[in-house]
């Protein structure tokens, strides 16, 4: 075998390997992007479902304190009857209410501005319930004595809709 025909099977060889490597080259970095576009979707899922049992967890919380002192009208149902509370009764749905707005402050910044479908279906969610408790006089008294100490866009937030409920009234 002379080595003019061996440089010539090299050569074809070399254009094998080009003509079947190149496409399959593109399909492995095809098939790599969309295996990591589905990592990335199910991280992004994951993270969406720690919020949620996070923010789950924390309302649990809130109500089992609703369970725990009935006397008090903090529970998203207001009481019908117009008792009188007393001064430890106002503080401690002050401390209650207070709570209730860290857990929508949380809410808000975890779910206001994201784009996702699941977080979007939770925070139209948690903006009926921040809208109702608005509604209240006795959190919207907890919101003026403690509002000042959110973070400035759930401030924004609450002022705005807190005056446009005012407006509405």
């Amino acid at each position: 075998m002379d080595l003019e025909r061996i440089k010539d099977i090299f050569e074809l060889l070399s254009y094998i390997v080009v003509v079947l490597g190149v496409p399959a080259g593109i399909w492995q970095y095809r098939q790599a992007k969309q295996r990591e576009s589905l990592e990335r979707s199910r991280e992004r899922e994951e993270r969406a479902w720690q919020v949620y049992d996070a923010l789950d967890d924390r309302y649990y919380d809130y109500l089992n304190l609703c369970l725990q002192y009935p006397e008090l009208d903090i529970y998203d149902i207001p009481d019908q009857d117009s008792r009188k509370t007393t001064p430890q009764d106002k503080k401690r749905e002050d401390i209650a209410f207070t709570m209730l707005l860290s857990l929508f402050e949380r809410a808000y910044l975890m779910y206001m501005q994201e784009g996702s479908e699941i977080r979007k279906v939770q925070w139209d969610g948690w903006q009926g319930y921040i809208h109702d408790y608005c509604m209240r006089d006795n959190f919207i008294q907890a919101w003026e004595q403690n509002g000042s100490s959110y973070d400035k866009r759930f401030q924004a937030y609450m002022r705005e809709l807190v005056n446009s409920l005012n407006r509405e009234s």
